[in-house]
């Protein structure tokens, strides 16, 4: 009895082990650094350094210097600031696009590299909550600049982004609106969702590890619920899903916790026209958003000026939202 006792104690505690080593090994390799720019994402130094003007800025996010830039500052125009929220594997460059519709209608612009991304300092990404700890640091930037703190403040977030942007309304009275695009309601729901498309259910056999770790890096707000967020701070939210997302499952999602989302000032839109219903083209115009999917499959080369184009009926959306809340 003793030694069948110490040895299920010693294989518990080997598979324990194993798991550990195995979930973290995820973590580093799923959430490593991300410097590569797909082939038919504008950069401003190729596409639209003769369009307008930025001034670069940095702040930390922890002990990594991030860097960012300010977009359309004029005292005498400015309605309010937007400040832009990248999901994984993007950066500030990749919305460009929107940057300038949003410049050109009189929005001054804060967009920057997260963590571990393109021209900012660190190893890696860490996990999908580091979005939210970079937009802490950088609204806290914005406090601290007397140019941008007086202007109203709308967060635009994509994905990790768009769930940063609602997270962050608990600890943040001064955003006025946030927009969620492509948004999932709990990191560890995503990242459970996307693990069990690979491995099922056995993918659930590592989550009290994956839990742990998680709350090791990001601390108790680490898993925060963006519908629990927006819930406690009665923050307007504009959410936006696409019907077909492949990223963010839509049982997962932040656009699935509507009903439970108790803020009045919160709305919700599906897209669901053909080639716009994806995770990464809802802000395309249908051709933009099928020649991006003709490239991704190989049978296209990239087209600088057709796959860029945004939607009229995205940006109006955005637009109405974003002045009602400045005109609040």
């Amino acid at each position: 009895m003793k030694r069948t006792f110490c040895r299920t104690i010693v294989i518990f505690i080997l598979s324990v082990a194993v798991l550990w080593l195995i979930t973290a090994l995820s973590l580093f390799l799923g959430f490593g650094r991300s410097d590569g720019i797909p082939p038919y994402e504008p950069t401003y130094s190729r596409d639209y350094a003769d369009v307008f003007s930025r001034r670069e800025v940095t702040f930390f996010s922890g002990k990594n210097r991030l860097c960012g830039w300010v977009y359309g500052e004029d005292e005498t125009k400015d309605r309010a600031l937007i400040v832009i929220v990248h999901g994984i594997d993007a950066g500030a460059d990749t919305f460009l696009p929107l940057i300038r519709e949003f410049v050109s209608n009189d929005y001054t612009v804060l967009a920057y590299d997260g963590t571990g991304t393109r021209t900012s300092e660190g190893s890696g990404i860490r996990g999908l909550s580091q979005a939210a700890a970079d937009l802490h640091a950088a609204l806290s930037f914005v406090k601290e600049e007397a140019s941008l703190s007086d202007l109203p403040l709308i967060v635009y977030g994509h994905s990790a982004g768009g769930y940063a942007a609602a997270a962050e309304t608990a600890d943040h009275p001064e955003i006025d609106g946030v927009v969620c695009v492509c948004a999932f309601d709990r990191p560890l729901s995503e990242m459970m969702a996307k693990a069990e498309e690979y491995a099922g259910f056995g993918a659930y056999v590592g989550y009290p590890c994956l839990a742990l770790q998680y709350h090791v890096l990001f601390g108790t707000d680490g898993n925060r619920a963006a519908s629990e967020a927006l819930s406690d701070s009665k923050v307007p939210a504009l959410i936006i899903a696409a019907s077909e997302d492949e990223a963010v499952p839509g049982s997962v999602s932040l656009y699935a916790m509507r009903d439970r989302i108790e803020d009045p000032g919160a709305a919700f839109e599906l897209v669901n026209e053909p080639y716009r219903d994806r995770h990464a083209t809802v802000h395309l115009t249908k051709e933009a958003a099928g020649e991006r999917i003709l490239m991704a499959e190989g049978l296209e080369a990239p087209d600088q000026t057709i796959c860029n184009e945004v939607d009229d009926g995205f940006l109006k959306l955005l637009f109405d939202f974003m002045e009602k809340q400045i005109d609040m």
